[in-house]
């Protein structure tokens, strides 16, 4: 017996070409008490992401800062599938959620960077952090920005 089933979907936007896009990323975590700490916090919920797993990860050295000694370390992550930027925003989102000091999330993409701040009350919401992905992505323009 053949039924057709109604499925709800949404419209794929954009191309084929965009969705299958490489795109790498670099995370910075400043503003806490321990920044390393933290972002090795955040590496780690990364890495246990089942939504995340295709995702490859790792911890770089970052660039020096102007007042600091050495480099401090950047999670560098490659997304072989603009679609795990979803996936990427909610994962950030709930580690933000779990922070109580206050922090700023800097993302470097070959567009350029974004930066997400949270202070342990007013966390960024789901879509903040993926328009901060995606403008340093650059699938969003400057007049969204």
């Amino acid at each position: 017996m053949d039924r057709e089933i109604d499925f709800p979907h949404q419209p794929i936007q954009g191309t084929f070409q965009e969705a299958t896009r490489m795109s790498e990323f670099q995370i910075s975590v400043t503003g806490t008490d321990d920044d390393v700490d933290a972002l090795h916090d955040l590496y780690a919920v990364v890495i246990d992401d089942d939504q995340l797993r295709t995702v490859r990860k790792s911890l770089v050295p970052g660039e020096p800062q102007a007042g600091h000694m050495g480099a401090e370390d950047v999670i560098r992550l490659v997304l072989d599938n603009t679609a795990l930027i979803a996936a990427l925003a909610t994962c950030t989102k709930s580690w933000l959620q779990s922070r109580k000091s206050t922090l700023k999330l800097t993302v470097q993409g070959p567009a350029g960077k974004a930066e997400v701040v949270a202070d342990g009350v007013n966390v960024a919401t789901t879509t903040a952090v993926r328009r901060a992905f995606e403008i340093a992505q650059g699938t969003i323009g400057e007049a969204a920005r």
